[in-house]
């Protein structure tokens, strides 16, 4: 079966003016399999932003290769979409104003069938109600809302999350995060998630990735054992903590729990 993703061998420096290039990967070799639903943890500045990018195919790698379904990633951007650490919902559109964008950004025509689907999303994010809103008029958490459902409007059969809950409050963050893991039962896609908390890396994933600090590297893997379908019933268990503990320790021994922007 042809993964959904494939890094072999990839390395990228970025070019620094009148300094030596700064090496963000190393020697990054990891497939994805489809609708496989993986994390990446690891210290600021290790890399994990620029994999997405490379993903996305708005980053060409120093050296390796990324492929996405057995392609370039720039031939494979229709079948992806993206959702940031910030929401970035243009003030002038409301609510649902912003959950079509993506589509009339592909030029695609906006009629009844992309109205009841970006309503449908909205209804399972509960926020139907909130359709003619206006941005501003919204918590930090109900704009985030609005951006996954944004970036699932176009039906993409890769999700690459980069942080997306990191603004939130705990209570917020873990809701959205099961809100993902219903919607993604309802419809497998493959997805990669970049996150500075083990604990949520541990609660949504099939499977944790651990990166050294710079230049990044796939310093160990970890497969919780934990069932599907997840609700919040899954922190109680033993194996959540295990597994957390699991993480937390190689963590240690690569010494990244002393970097900033790393949360147990």
């Amino acid at each position: 079966m042809t993964p959904a993703i494939r890094f072999a061998g990839v390395g990228h420096a970025y070019a620094v003016r009148n300094a030596a290039p700064v090496q963000a990967l190393a020697e990054v070799a990891f497939d994805v399999a489809p609708h496989e639903f993986v994390a990446v943890v690891g210290p600021s500045g290790c890399g994990k932003s620029t994999l997405l990018r490379m993903v996305a195919g708005l980053l060409s790698p120093s050296r390796g290769s990324v492929e996405v379904r057995g392609a370039a990633p720039a031939t494979q951007q229709a079948a992806m979409a993206l959702a940031f650490q910030k929401p970035t919902l243009p003030p002038w559109f409301d609510v649902l104003g912003n959950v079509l964008f993506p589509l009339k950004h592909r030029g695609l025509r906006i009629g009844q069938a992309e109205r009841e689907r970006a309503m449908s999303l909205l209804a399972m994010m509960g926020l139907a109600d909130f359709a003619k809103r206006r941005p501003d008029e919204l918590s930090g958490g109900m704009q985030q809302r609005v951006a996954l459902c944004r970036a699932l409007v176009t039906e993409p059969e890769i999700l690459l999350l980069d942080e997306p809950f990191s603004a939130l409050d705990a209570l917020t963050r873990d809701e959205l995060g099961f809100e993902l893991l219903r919607l993604g039962a309802a419809r497998p896609r493959t997805v990669i998630l970049i996150t500075h908390s083990v604990a949520e890396a541990v609660m949504l994933a099939d499977r944790v990735l651990v990166r050294s600090p710079r230049p990044g590297r796939i310093a160990a893997e970890f497969i919780p054992d934990l069932p599907r379908p997840r609700g919040p019933e899954v922190t109680r268990l033993p194996a959540f903590q295990e597994a957390i503990n699991d993480v937390r320790d190689t963590i240690n021994r690569l010494g990244a729990h002393r970097l900033p922007g790393l949360a147990a």
